[in-house]
């Protein structure tokens, strides 16, 4: 199959470990998105005929290709397995970890949202989802992470696909709760805290609940 050399590699925990190792969590995932972005990029002008069919067995390798994000959240996960049992062994879990040990599970969050953000631009919402749930998960596990910008990032990004998806319901649950962190950590006149009332406020036009949109907007 075409770009199986790279498929390959891509799926491979050896290579997924060394370069967490050289990178680290954050950068594994920047490193590994960008080489699925570019593949995919390629798989998707060879898959269209002059017809713009798609070839069956190039969308199956097109599938497939998300085994390499699997790989990268194994290996990301088990980087942290320690310390998410020694939270879930804990009463109060943001008390248990330590500074440092919070760092190392956000990091990990950060790692899982992005590879979300990039499985959502390729129509995997059900996945991307999956991924935005699990990076929250961790970085509430640290010390005031579920009040941490980086846990609004995710909930803003969480009410973003959920709104595109329909859910209306959970996109505004998803957004009222990033607002409120930004707003206790930010202030009124920060870009992020405007982008959020910008978009809850688009979606409250779109439900024809004017009054509450311009409060927003």
């Amino acid at each position: 199959a075409r770009f199986q050399d790279t498929f390959d590699l891509l799926n491979d925990m050896t290579f997924v470990r060394k370069r967490t190792r050289v990178l680290g969590p954050i950068g594994t995932c920047k490193a590994h998105v960008g080489d699925m972005d570019e593949l995919l990029s390629l798989i998707e002008k060879q898959t269209c005929r002059s017809n713009n069919t798609i070839l069956e067995e190039e969308l199956d390798e097109r599938q497939g290709l998300m085994g390499a994000y699997e790989q990268v959240l194994k290996y990301c996960m088990h980087e942290v397995d320690d310390l998410t049992k020694k939270s879930t062994a804990g009463v109060d879990e943001e008390a248990v970890l330590s500074k440092s040990e919070g760092l190392r599970v956000t990091d990990v969050g950060i790692a899982l949202h992005l590879l979300g953000a990039s499985l959502g631009g390729y129509g995997f919402f059900d996945l991307e989802m999956r991924y935005y749930e699990d990076a929250l998960r961790l970085k509430k596990l640290a010390p005031g992470g579920s009040r941490s910008l980086s846990a609004s990032d995710t909930l803003h990004s969480m009410g973003f696909s959920l709104d595109n998806a329909g859910k209306t319901g959970r996109s505004l649950e998803c957004y009222d709760q990033a607002l409120e962190i930004r707003l206790e950590c930010l202030g009124e006149d920060d870009l992020r805290v405007a982008e959020t009332l910008h978009n809850k406020g688009a979606l409250l036009c779109e439900e024809d609940r004017a009054n509450e949109s311009m409060e927003c907007l």
